[in-house]
């Protein structure tokens, strides 16, 4: 993988797109997250619509948005380890399951399967 943030982030959405195909996931778009204080790797989260809904259960939103953070806190020039970067990622797509919304055992055994597939591609860290 690529250290340079922008294509770096053309390889993490390119891995994305794959594992979506694999598992027939699917996201309306994934960001980087830019806050400067996020102390988090990751989030997957309800489209701005269904999040601001109190009757839709927001695992059941089909325009989930994947934000990433690809670069130490406090040190843009300084990319995350691959390793993070990847773990991250497949924790993030794991949400993308109706049925592993939320944390627990399911979840954790989406997120393992989809880091193997990860690896399987060729990507390891």
């Amino acid at each position: 993988m690529a250290t340079d943030g922008i294509l770096l982030w053309r390889e993490l959405f390119a891995i994305a797109e794959k594992v979506c195909k694999q598992y027939g996931l699917k996201f309306a778009k994934m960001e980087p997250e830019t806050r400067k204080q996020a102390h988090i790797y990751g989030e997957t989260v309800a489209c701005d619509r269904c999040y601001d809904s109190p009757y839709i259960n927001h695992g059941n939103c089909r325009d989930k948005i994947i934000r990433i953070r690809i670069h130490q806190l406090n040190r843009p020039n300084r990319p995350l380890k691959l390793r993070t970067l990847l773990d991250t990622l497949a924790h993030e797509l794991a949400h993308l399951d109706p049925d592993t919304w939320d944390h627990g055992r399911g979840h954790k055994a989406k997120a393992h399967e989809i880091l193997t597939f990860i690896r399987e591609l060729g990507y390891t860290g």
